[in-house]
């Protein structure tokens, strides 16, 4: 045998090693992580429903609430005779007007001044400090321009535009100019977001594209422990941490529940709604942003402190605080519901 041909021939045999190997540690991970995936028919409470909190447009100011409906991509107002506009999680964003690139308050931490409410069945309002309140109509697929956005994964997503009154609105609110950012909006029917990730896709066995939101992150409902928040609070004297800084949409409370027991919640039920905890959730800087003033604090706090001691233990290099949820029965979640987790 020439020397080309055993070049060849080693060459076949790495590859075929290597794919072998690369085979076999996502089969690992996979058996590592693998959870039943029927539904539990016994349960266990745990604790109890302390908050819930909606968050209509992404990165900004939350309206807390104390009855909401859950659907698969995500919390939905009920409507009443003093809401009858049923909001939903995460329907409105805030985008770029030259690239189309979904903004948030990684980037634009003032986001969270801007308070976001129900005005009537066919207008929402939006008002943020020293600017004057402003009326936006619901938009419409029959006469809307539909767009397509750009998330942080690069993912497109669809987005009917609100119009140029408030964009105007929103550009002089953001950076004092007459135009440079746009309201999009999403009407939950029409594809929402892909898990983007193959690192993801392959150590988080349950996370599907069935679980993601409008214009969250990722999934439709994010969970907080209490315990958990306080445990990291306590790690940091020179600022005030609270729940809010994790914007969950549920925050779960309780006497026996520990810091991070979250984490070994797979199945939940809460009324009738039945939830399955996919993914931890990962924090970025945002986390450091104060929820009232829209500052950044200037300690990095707190995900400088959970980064010393609460990094996920999946592909990405993060620190964690809370879990991502998959929506699998709707139905109306109350606060102080007594909070479930399934025994088998």
């Amino acid at each position: 045998m020439n020397m080309l041909s055993t070049n060849k021939l080693i060459f076949v045999i790495s590859t075929t090693a290597l794919a072998v190997i690369s085979t076999s540690v996502c089969v690992y991970i996979l058996k590592k992580n693998k959870r039943s995936y029927k539904v539990p028919t016994e349960w266990k409470q745990i604790g109890f429903v302390k908050k819930l909190y909606i968050f209509p447009l992404k990165s900004a100011r939350f309206i807390e609430i104390n009855r909401v409906e859950c659907t698969e991509v995500g919390f939905r107002l009920i409507k009443t005779e003093e809401n009858p506009l049923q909001l939903r999680d995460r329907s409105f964003v805030v985008y770029g007007e030259k690239n189309n690139e979904m903004k948030s308050g990684r980037a634009i931490p003032s986001l969270v001044k801007i308070e976001i409410s129900v005005h009537d069945d066919n207008h929402i309002a939006l008002a943020a400090p020293d600017m004057e309140k402003i009326l936006v109509r619901m938009p419409h697929r029959s006469n809307s321009k539909i767009t397509y956005l750009r998330d942080w994964s690069s993912d497109q997503v669809e987005a009917m535009d609100c119009g140029d009154e408030v964009a105007k609105w929103l550009s002089q609110q953001i950076c004092q100019q007459d135009s440079g950012y746009r309201l999009g909006f999403h009407d939950a029917s029409s594809r929402r977001k892909f898990v983007n990730s193959l690192k993801e896709k392959y150590f988080y066995e349950n996370l599907t594209d069935a679980a993601t939101g409008l214009y969250s992150d990722l999934t439709s409902i994010m969970l907080v422990n209490q315990a958990s928040v306080d445990h990291c609070a306590s790690k940091i004297s020179n600022v005030e941490i609270t729940h809010l800084n994790f914007r969950g949409n549920i925050v779960v409370d309780g006497p026996n529940i520990k810091p991070f027991d979250e984490d070994n919640w797979d199945w939940m039920k809460i009324g009738d709604t039945i939830m399955r905890n996919v993914k931890e959730c990962t924090r970025c800087v945002f986390t450091n942003v104060d929820p009232n003033t829209g500052l950044r604090n200037i300690g990095k706090e707190p995900v400088n402190s959970l980064s010393s001691y609460r990094m996920s233990k999946g592909p990405e290099n993060a620190p964690v605080m809370g879990i991502h949820m998959d929506v699998k029965g709707n139905g109306i979640i109350n606060s102080g519901d007594p909070v479930y987790v399934g025994c088998n």
